[in-house]
């Protein structure tokens, strides 16, 4: 587990400091298919939760972002992130890896799409109007500045909730026995789908502190 946390702390860092913010904000503020596919690109790969993402969101639609934009980064980023999906790899498997971003790719275009749709305001993209500055800090100072955010201010936002995903876990390793939940819930596909939805729609967890729980549920039968 800690080799891929560490791999996906590194990634994030350096795309922390090294994404140009005024760049990002002028491609995803028109009202059309490619702002929507170019924020759900740029969401996934982010390690915020679902809570974190609303500020930065609230940031973009602020300095001229669609409100599909907006809708389809909301949706993708708190799905998975670099870290989660390195991490995914080592704890579930490659299919699991790859299945993640895929479908944060689709359901972030789709509800992003959907909302330009029935959005019937003209949209009108103001630009960051001078706000945002660019960093004239040297290459060694940005990499240094990456490298801080990746292995200590992002470890520090995750440390909590990653704990309280493997407590959930080893408790449902302890106290639940093996099979018991294949037994009374796989034997009905929908059923089974249906079970899982209800059990991770309250749960407040982040990409990554949820590999471990899926990890218990999947060796318990689901």
């Amino acid at each position: 587990m800690a080799p891929y946390l560490l791999l996906g702390f590194l990634f994030s860092g350096i795309i922390s400091v090294f994404i140009d913010d005024s760049l990002v904000y002028k491609q995803i503020g028109q009202k059309k298919f490619s702002s929507v596919l170019k924020s759900t690109l740029m969401g996934i790969p982010l390690p915020l939760c679902s809570c974190g993402v609303i500020p930065v969101a609230a940031t973009l639609k602020d300095y001229g972002a669609s409100k599909g934009a907006t809708t389809s980064f909301l949706v993708s980023t708190p799905q998975t992130g670099l870290d989660s999906i390195f991490l995914t790899y080592g704890m579930l498997g490659p299919v699991f890896a790859i299945f993640r971003p895929v479908a944060a790719f689709i359901s972030g275009l789709f509800c992003g799409l959907i909302v330009n749709g029935i959005d019937q305001e003209g949209h009108i993209h103001h630009g960051s109007n001078g706000k945002i500055k660019k960093n004239d800090s040297s290459f060694l100072e940005r990499l240094t500045s990456g490298l801080k955010y990746g292995f200590l201010t992002l470890p520090e936002d995750i440390v909590v909730p990653l704990f309280q995903g493997l407590v959930i876990a080893a408790c449902i390793g302890f106290f639940v026995p093996p099979d018991f939940i294949a037994s009374y819930v796989s034997a009905n596909a929908l059923l089974e789908y249906f079970f899982m939805l209800l059990v991770s729609l309250p749960l407040y967890v982040c990409a990554t502190a949820s590999i471990p729980i899926a990890l218990v549920l999947y060796s318990k039968g689901i």
